[in-house]
């Protein structure tokens, strides 16, 4: 082979690579040919493979001629955003540094942190992170920095959790898992990830408040041994919930909230996790 290539890496044919990235061979070649946007490996008779990081860049460039950039400009974007090391920072620069690439809507620069957060840092870093940047940016959905967040972190969360829940061991500890609907869907998935980290099995349902009339005979027919609250607001019914957990002592109740629970904490089979950290001062 003609190009520097580590012998354990994935190399792929042009048909494949076209699939990937709904380009056909003859703009690929194209593309190779007039603007240098990518350099795949040749064989020794001449047959393109593509490594992963040439599909991924053919991607970016995708995206960027959606957004009306002329192909001929595009190789000096993708040159100048993807960074093609990057450093661990100190766990107090993360959230200052997510801010700032949110305002400035870089969205390579905020792949590459994200990526770099969930697989250099330990789980519970960037979980109470990613948990306490939603909820302030959950103050206003409509604005494009939360859609922007949304948008980049919930496939990523989505897809760690699929995979996290099967790695998991029979016999599943499943717990029925409800946000309500003022709640992020990124704080559901993060609760989620969570539990999975403490060997339950998440049943997610869709949003909305627990039918305290219902839910009994719900829980019984998923084997749910607990039930999982999500909730940002500052109305989570503490009195109901109360009399619920006295009347069925035998479940848990994980409670992530954005208030303090009242004396309903106090009890041995609730948990209690503040989505504010504020909430932990006295």
């Amino acid at each position: 082979m003609t190009n520097s290539h580590h012998a354990t890496d994935a190399l792929f044919p042009i048909r494949e690579v076209a699939k990937l990235t709904g380009v056909n061979p003859i703009t690929l070649r194209a593309w190779e040919r007039r603007y240098g946007l990518i350099e795949p490996v040749r064989t020794d008779s001449g047959h393109r493979l593509y490594t992963q990081h040439n599909i991924d860049t053919l991607k970016e460039v995708v995206q960027l001629t959606q957004q009306g950039i002329p192909i001929s400009q595009i190789k000096n974007l993708v040159n100048i955003a993807r960074p093609e090391i990057i450093e661990p920072k100190p766990e107090k620069e993360l959230a200052p540094q997510l801010r700032k690439l949110l305002e400035n809507q870089n969205i390579f620069e905020l792949n590459a942190l994200l990526d770099s957060m969930l697989a250099d840092y330990p789980s519970e870093a960037w979980r109470d992170i990613l948990t306490h940047l939603t909820l302030e940016l959950s103050d206003n959905k409509d604005t494009p920095s939360y859609r922007l967040w949304h948008s980049l972190l919930i496939p990523r969360l989505h897809s760690r959790l699929h995979l996290s829940t099967r790695q998991l061991s029979p016999p599943l500890k499943r717990v029925w898992l409800q946000s309500t609907v003022e709640t992020s869907d990124i704080q559901g998935a993060l609760a989620a990830l969570y539990m999975v980290s403490k060997g339950f099995y998440p049943l997610t349902q869709p949003s909305g408040q627990v039918d305290f009339a219902t839910i009994l005979p719900q829980l019984q027919a998923l084997h749910c041994m607990g039930v999982v609250i999500i909730d940002e607001t500052d109305s989570f019914d503490n009195d109901g919930w109360q009399t619920w957990i006295e009347a069925h002592p035998s479940f848990e109740l994980f409670l992530f909230l954005n208030q303090k629970p009242g004396d309903i904490s106090q009890q041995l089979q609730v948990n209690y996790h503040p989505l504010n950290s504020a909430l932990l001062t006295p």
